[in-house]
């Protein structure tokens, strides 16, 4: 963080990282077994955006997005969903004797519909994986995603200067 004697902290650094260390971990907290709502992503994803904006100084018609990628920062929901995958990569590793494992292995059992499994795989779906791959590898698959996902939000804005992302960086 850049200080000088006249102007204190540098303003956009203050703000993400307290978008970054404090509302996100808040917002995050307990959310490895808790299925969120399309509604509650966009919703998170628009303040992510109002936030980047203010943090540059962007007029509020100014595109989210755009802010986003200019501030490096990854969307919501690939956070949301790199936790929760990486928390469900976690317990199938436990012990059977673990109560979280049994209560994943009751899931599991199909002998009753799961919206905890319904949600999995429709994060599955949405990110374009077969089976839930572990470490490194769910990291590459998700970045892959996310950052197609945005080149492909980004091309719809038409905007003659914008060019493709390769990686989440400010």
């Amino acid at each position: 963080m850049y200080l000088s004697s006249h102007d204190g902290p540098d303003r956009v650094d203050m703000i993400l990282a307290t978008w970054s260390n404090v509302a996100l971990p808040s917002i995050l907290f307990g959310c490895e077994m808790i299925p969120f709502c399309d509604t509650a992503i966009k919703d998170i994803e628009r303040i992510q955006g109002q936030i980047a904006k203010y943090a540059l100084g962007l007029p509020l018609s100014a595109p989210n997005i755009c802010a986003q990628v200019d501030l490096g920062l990854k969307p919501f929901r690939h956070i949301l969903y790199e936790l929760q995958l990486r928390y469900y990569n976690r317990v199938r590793l436990l012990s059977d004797e673990r109560w979280v494992k049994q209560a994943l292995l009751d899931h599991l059992s199909l002998a009753w519909k799961s919206p905890y499994l319904e949600y999995l795989f429709k994060i599955r779906k949405d990110v374009g994986i077969i089976s839930v791959p572990f470490d490194s590898r769910l990291s590459c698959s998700l970045n892959a995603w996310s950052i197609s996902k945005v080149n492909s939000d980004l091309q719809q804005l038409a905007l003659p200067w914008i060019r493709k992302l390769k990686t989440f960086k400010r």
